[in-house]
């Protein structure tokens, strides 16, 4: 069974892994930047660097197709000096695909040899919503879950 953590119990200790949705404008997603040092921003902000012209022209000459370097989704930040957490994971969501974004975490969960925990729910998700696809995706159900906190709780932290 899913335990569902409050507001003031969101960022205590208990759970080795943590993951959130992509989402700048959510709460939980500004503090955990701010208590990251904005590591989640300045991910964002991070553009790859581009071949030179001179090597692209080469590659063209010669008939070599330019290498595609896949972006890496999602974002894994160790955050243990931080947090008390060793990692968390940033995880693309589109409300549309809901699916996908729970098999993305399971897929990750798996991954990182199934590590305890904590789930910070996207807010089209209610608690409903969660425990149906959870069934449905075979997702652990121990997980600690993270709901939006509400305009009153904001107001008090």
């Amino acid at each position: 069974m899913s335990v569902l953590l409050n507001a003031s119990q969101a960022l205590d200790p208990g759970d080795t892994l943590w993951i959130l949705p992509f989402d700048p404008d959510s709460p939980w997603y500004q503090r955990l930047n701010w208590l990251t040092h904005f590591s989640l921003t300045t991910n964002e902000l991070h553009t790859r660097p581009k071949m030179h012209p001179w090597l692209v022209k080469i590659l063209e000459t010669c008939d070599i197709p330019e290498p595609v370097i896949p972006l890496s989704e999602p974002l894994l930040v160790p955050v243990a000096q931080w947090l008390p957490a060793e990692w968390l994971v940033v995880v693309p969501f589109n409300n549309n695909h809901q699916t996908l974004f729970l098999q993305s975490i399971l897929k990750i969960w798996r991954q990182l040899q199934e590590p305890s925990l904590r789930l910070f729910l996207p807010l089209p998700l209610s608690l409903k919503e969660w425990e149906t696809h959870c069934a449905s995706q075979g997702l652990p159900d121990t997980i600690s879950l993270v709901m939006e906190p509400t305009d009153e709780e904001l107001t008090l932290q």
